[in-house]
């Protein structure tokens, strides 16, 4: 009798567990990347990276900068 409780609990968990897994809800937030109310703003980007050629600095832009463009819907 406990074995038989034991493996149904074990067998209602995992249908649980893969019905749960399987409903498709779960999305990838848009990547801000292509969102077109946003573009980089590549004068300052420009403007940093000269400044850091002449002062003998490499950049690595992580989160590069952006301009919020308010014409575009």
């Amino acid at each position: 009798m406990n074995t038989a409780c034991k493996c149904i609990s074990l067998v209602v968990g995992s249908l649980l567990l893969i019905g749960c897994a399987s409903t498709g809800t779960a999305q990838m937030a848009p990547d801000s990347a292509r969102d077109p109310a946003f573009s980089y703003d590549r004068d300052y980007m420009a403007a940093v990276e000269k400044a850091s050629k002449a002062a003998g600095v490499d950049v690595v832009w992580v989160n590069p900068p952006r301009n919020r463009d308010r014409d575009k819907p």
